[in-house]
């Protein structure tokens, strides 16, 4: 295993590569939310990270990312490839939904409510 240093040296998280992380994130934690398991034990922020900066387009670029499991490849390499190329193939560099239950209105909606609620209160 190598030193600690040397695994730190990824290169800078770029703007596809935080797409990719937080598709990577959101997926993660569906599979937490659903199956009741801790963060940890399908894979840990570091490896995520790790996954991102690789942008595998392969399972060959998949195995070669320093951290992930064989078993981590045979469960979820297929859906973690569909990720990567899913981010590399964005033109916007937004995420597409990925599962999460935040939709892109979530925050308006929240406004909206705030503001009925405040003319509720004025007209009391």
């Amino acid at each position: 295993r190598p030193a600690r240093e040397d695994r730190k040296s990824h290169k800078p998280v770029g703007r596809r590569d935080d797409q990719l992380l937080g598709r990577l994130k959101a997926w993660r934690n569906s599979i937490v939310d659903r199956e009741h398991i801790a963060p940890v034990v399908v894979a840990n922020n570091q490896l995520l990270k790790a996954i991102a900066s690789a942008a595998p387009q392969d399972l060959d670029a998949l195995r070669a990312v320093d951290g992930i499991r064989n078993w981590q490849i045979a469960t979820y390499g297929a859906r973690i490839l569909e990720m990567a190329a899913e981010s590399a193939n964005s033109r916007d560099g937004r995420p597409a939904n990925n599962g999460s239950n935040k939709g892109p209105n979530k925050g308006r909606r929240r406004r909206r409510r705030h503001a009925s609620q405040t003319q509720d209160d004025q007209g009391e």
